[in-house]
């Protein structure tokens, strides 16, 4: 929720906007049985805090919907419009149906696709602000191919892999498929590309997030002693 009866919640953190919602949703009576004045019912989204146990409950909890992964929100962050590295999605097969994108068909495709939008300069970004590149178009080949800036192409990721230094992209083996249905808005971001990138070569488990998460209460602990000793 980002507005309320002409109140607007933008500069609220995120805890706060959660609180806002599913207290007017319960005011509201919109989570009861359809009435003469609401014609759907409301459901509320489960949240949990993103600690040992609320991580453990989100995962394995019953709730009344298909589960499709864990949303994960940066609790004192003011609202963002656009991508964000403030909401991030994570997914096994535990939790989702579809870890790892499908065609068209419904298949899932033998290379990772991405789809890049074609710049003035002949590169190819994301849609992020500022864009990640991931490669680049000769002249020759855009004027043949037809293709024009502002293009969305996909292509598919080749046995050459994504390649890295110091943690950003340096190199990335793409060959190219053709034009994205004209439906389609915007290219990928980042953050979907590197998560279906490493779930095909080296996924993060529930395992991972829960040793990263006591990793951090460790070190919150340790500064702590440090403060009360100084």
């Amino acid at each position: 929720m980002i507005c309320w009866r002409g109140y607007s919640l933008y500069d609220c953190t995120a805890e706060f906007r959660f609180f806002w919602l599913n207290s007017k949703l319960s005011e509201t009576g919109a989570c009861e049985p359809p009435s003469l004045y609401h014609k759907y019912r409301f459901s509320q989204v489960p949240i949990f805090n993103c600690d040992q146990s609320g991580l453990q409950m989100a995962y394995t909890g019953v709730v009344p919907y298909i589960k499709d992964g864990l949303l994960f929100y940066n609790k004192h962050a003011h609202y963002q419009a656009g991508n964000t590295p403030l909401t991030l999605v994570w997914k096994d097969e535990n939790c989702s149906q579809y870890v790892i994108d499908t065609d068209s068909k419904g298949q899932i495709p033998h290379q990772q696709q991405v789809v890049l939008e074609l710049q003035d300069d002949g590169k190819l970004s994301t849609s992020d602000d500022p864009p990640v590149v991931f490669g680049s178009l000769d002249e020759e080949f855009i004027q043949k191919s037809g293709l024009h800036s502002g293009n969305l192409l996909r292509f598919a990721i080749s046995d050459g892999g994504l390649s890295f230094v110091d943690g950003k992209l340096e190199k990335a083996d793409i060959h190219y498929l053709g034009k994205v249905n004209r439906a389609r808005a915007f290219a990928d971001s980042y953050s979907k590309v590197m998560f279906q990138y490493t779930v095909r070569h080296s996924p993060l488990r529930i395992d991972d997030l829960l040793a990263a998460i006591n990793s951090l209460g460790n070190q919150k602990s340790e500064t702590c002693d440090v403060e009360m000793i100084g």
